[in-house]
Parts: structure tokens; sequence; C-alpha cells
């Protein structure tokens, strides 16, 4: 029975670096997939959002990962999302799509990763790479400042 694998924490905590070096284990039946991959193919990492004159792109974005994600557990291969997901509506989605590709799911919990360690990472990174203190900072006051550790699991049924 294939994984996924779906990781929480902010941007710095360590998500990517643990995805990859899973993957650098066993290539042939691991893969790592984010909507910052998918972006970057389409959009050279920008978030193109709806309003008036566009739909946006984050809703075909989120459904090609989701397409990516089906298509490899399909396929027997282990899969890893490396994505924030701190919203409970997202990792409930990603759950059900694990259930529904007859996959095991795991969550990895990076939320107890220290901000100042997150914020020092991230200020080490490439230009491209780098996301916004304001960002980091104010995703950290709203989804784990104060709360347990790791961030309990949301529901996934109705």
């Amino acid at each position: 029975m294939p994984v996924l694998i779906i990781t929480r924490g902010l941007p710095g905590s360590g998500k990517s670096t643990a995805a990859r070096q899973w993957v650098a284990a066993d290539p042939i039946r691991r893969v790592r997939i984010n909507v910052d991959g998918i972006r970057a193919m389409g959009h050279d990492r920008r978030v193109i959002l709806a309003d008036e004159h566009t739909p946006g792109t984050e809703p075909i974005i989120q459904a090609a990962r989701d397409a990516l994600v089906r298509t490899w557990l399909a396929a027997g291969v282990d899969v890893v999302v490396d994505e924030i997901a701190l919203r409970d509506e997202l990792v409930a989605h990603l759950l059900d799509l694990a259930v529904s590709c007859g996959a095991r799911a795991e969550v990895w919990d990076f939320t107890d990763v220290p901000l100042s360690v997150c914020l020092q990472r991230n200020a080490a990174r490439p230009d491209a790479e780098r996301v916004s203190e304001d960002r980091i900072v104010g995703r950290w006051q709203t989804y784990i400042k104060g709360k347990p550790h790791p961030l309990p699991l949301p529901d996934p049924t109705p």
C-alpha cells in the first residue's frame, strides 16, 4: 500500500529538506510534490490570484498537485507533499485524497521548529526562494502561536 506524507510547518522549518532526503533514500519508489514546484513551471513561482481580469491560477495548480498525487499513488509510488499545510482544510483534503487512492497517510509535523530558526533559515535562502519575514511571522501568529505541538489533525469526515 503506497503512502502519502503530508508536511506541516512554516517556511524554513525543514519540510522540503526532509522530503528531499526521504526521496533520495529510495528515488525509484518515492516522489516529492508541491504547489511551489508546479507554480515555478508556469509562472516562475509567482502566485496569480483571481481578480476582475483573471480567474487566477491557484485552483489549477492545486488540481495539478492532486492529479500528480493520484497518478503516483496509483502507480504504487510513495508521495510526500512538502507544502506548508497549516490550514486544517488542506490537511483534511490531502487525507481524503490518500483514502480515495487506497493509500496510507502520514503527517510530518514541523510546527515545533522555533520561529527564530525558520526566519534564520529563510534568510539564508537564495533571493528567488525567500519568503517575506512578515508572511512567516503572520503564519506563525495565525496557526502556531499558543497552539499545542504537534498541531492536532483535523477530522477528515464531514
